[in-house]
């Protein structure tokens, strides 16, 4: 979840940085799914909505605790979660 106050040009720099983490790290964003402004089920960071993205990357699962490291420092970004699925 993106910040509501940022700009279009902002939100699209967090956006592109969050990508940029992924791909440092060997990672391919298959799809970035923007689902807009949403209310939140509870203050976060005195936010009451924010802007939903839903990445669906591939990535190496040794590197997902790192990623989520720098996804959670980025600016901009008030809240994150990454969901792993095992593939054969």
């Amino acid at each position: 979840m993106y910040a509501p106050n940022l700009t279009s040009e902002e939100l699209k720099k967090a956006q592109d940085a969050v990508s940029d983490h992924i791909t440092s790290f060997g990672g391919k964003v298959s799809k970035a799914d923007t689902w807009g402004r949403k209310m939140l089920a509870y203050k976060i960071e005195k936010f009451e909505d924010a802007v939903y993205v839903l990445y669906h990357i591939t990535l190496d699962a040794l590197k997902a605790q790192e990623l989520e490291q720098l996804v959670k420092h980025t600016p901009g970004v008030i809240r994150h979660l990454c969901v792993s699925s095992m593939q054969d």
